[in-house]
């Protein structure tokens, strides 16, 4: 739920809607586009319902590492 994940994730609060969501997507393109985070949507493979999210954000390329959110959430 949006409250069980809303301390670790800004944003995240009950009054979402799909234009939050919508522009939350076009960050993540955006971020993967310029390499700054990788988000990805886990999903059903039989009915590609989605079942959550994870990603790695912070990506430190001169160390070779990235941080993986604590919040991952998934339904």
């Amino acid at each position: 739920s949006a409250a069980a994940v809303a301390p670790w994730i800004p944003g995240i609060h009950a009054g979402l809607t799909e234009v939050d969501i919508a522009e939350w997507i076009a960050g993540a393109l955006e971020a993967r586009a310029a390499e700054t985070a990788y988000l990805f949507a886990i999903v059903d493979a039989q009915d590609d319902g989605f079942l959550g999210s994870c990603g790695l954000t912070q990506i430190h390329r001169g160390h070779r590492f990235a941080i993986t959110p604590r919040a991952c959430s998934f339904q």
